[in-house]
């Protein structure tokens, strides 16, 4: 479904937060579970497909000749909207 890392926007810190994986990745699903109230009954699967692409956010990398931004990178964020349905 998405390839890793997986980059998502966190408003609460204002940052993009990498995930590296699978593995790292439950433990902010399990986060989103706790804050919205989703129930056990509710897939991880779904509350993932809660998340989508953010135009307008890149993410930077750098090299010898400089930073900027990856083109390449997709960055995402959860659709409170969609997170709110699962409840």
């Amino acid at each position: 479904m998405f390839e890793y890392p997986l980059h998502i926007y966190s408003e609460e810190f204002n940052q993009i937060i990498p995930f590296k994986d699978r593995e790292n990745l439950e433990s902010l699903i399990q986060s989103q579970r706790k804050i919205n109230g989703i129930p056990d009954s509710v897939t991880n699967e779904h509350i993932l497909q809660c998340l989508e692409p953010v135009d307008g956010l890149s993410v930077y990398t750098g090299d010898e000749t400089g930073i900027k931004a990856d083109p390449s990178i997709t960055v995402y964020q959860w659709n409170d909207d969609c997170l709110y349905e699962l409840l």
